[in-house]
């Protein structure tokens, strides 16, 4: 019996990805229903149908190019740093609209990341779409906005945390404030 590693491995990252998905939902689900306002539980809630879209779209149009790029490991780190960034995101939703237009941006830009990165398949024709569209002057205009998608996703990525961060030491000034205002007081 010949030892096939790449089966195993192939059959292990299924497994690991399944535990992972299954993990994350319950974990987003738990987080939704504590949630304390009706955004936060929107952005926790919305997590998941993106998370299938992109997974539809991975599964759906696989070609060379998404074959590379699983065993890279770019769709699962891109998945990891969206859940997390949206986790964060989630508490600021309702206090900060700045915030929600860059969470709204991010989820599609996420989106569209996936939906419109084009793959070739063996007769070197590129496709796009869910196969629906093959088309190499159409793919390649599909690739550019899944670039700049992805690019922007990033940099929304980078921008909600450097946002929140700002939030988070407003309040803290906020509290200082109020604290020396007793201690003078007192």
């Amino acid at each position: 019996m010949e030892l096939n590693i790449l089966g195993i491995y192939l059959i292990g990252m299924l497994i690991v990805l399944s535990l992972a998905i299954i993990a994350g939902t319950v974990f987003i689900i738990i987080k939704a229903i504590k949630a304390k306002t009706t955004g936060s539980r929107m952005v926790l809630l919305s997590i998941f149908p993106a998370l299938v879209i992109q997974a539809l779209s991975w599964i759906f149009n696989i070609g060379w190019m998404r074959f590379g790029l699983t065993f890279s490991g770019y769709p699962f780190i891109h998945a990891v740093l969206f859940i997390i960034a949206s986790i964060i995101a989630s508490p600021y939703w309702d206090k900060s609209k700045k915030i929600r237009i860059m969470n709204v941006l991010f989820f599609v830009s996420y989106i569209m990341t996936y939906i419109f990165l084009p793959d070739v398949s063996d007769d070197g024709t590129w496709y796009f779409l869910f196969f629906s569209v093959r088309s190499n002057w159409l793919s390649l205009i599909a690739g550019v906005i899944a670039s700049v998608s992805a690019t922007g996703n990033f940099v929304l990525f980078i921008l909600q945390l450097v946002g929140i961060g700002e939030l988070k030491s407003e309040e803290s000034r906020k509290v200082q404030s109020i604290h020396t205002e007793n201690s003078i007081e007192e």
